[in-house]
């Protein structure tokens, strides 16, 4: 019984960090492939070479790609923010949590050397 809990609990941290790796790496493409179209665009406009049709064609574009980017950025904020959280979240907690019972540990067996623990 104790191996197949043990065998869940592997399995639930793999698939968080699966799922943390997918987010993050989600997040981080989207932000990164529209930042760097933004720039692209940037820079066509700033060369000389453009026709005038180019030329709008590019600030169509560069406007319509601008209103996407606020439009994802906090969306992508949010994939990555999750992805840390679950990522780092779960390990984080267990220390909390094991260093809060070894404190409360370690009080009630003070307070039981001193005689004034009261089993019940």
């Amino acid at each position: 019984m104790f191996a197949f809990k043990n065998l869940k609990e592997v399995n639930r941290r793999k698939f968080a960090a699966l799922a943390a790796t997918l987010l993050l790496i989600t997040g981080f493409s989207i932000l990164l492939y529209t930042t760097s179209t933004i720039q692209s665009y940037v820079q066509l406009l700033d060369s000389s070479e453009l026709t005038m049709e180019e030329m709008w064609s590019c600030e169509g574009s560069l406007q319509w790609w601008s209103n996407i980017y606020t439009t994802i950025f906090p969306i992508t904020l949010t994939m990555i923010a999750a992805g840390l959280v679950t990522l780092f979240g779960p390990p984080a907690w267990t220390r909390i949590h094991h260093r809060h019972a070894i404190r409360t540990f370690i009080h009630e067996l003070e307070l039981a050397a001193t005689e004034k623990f009261e089993i019940k």
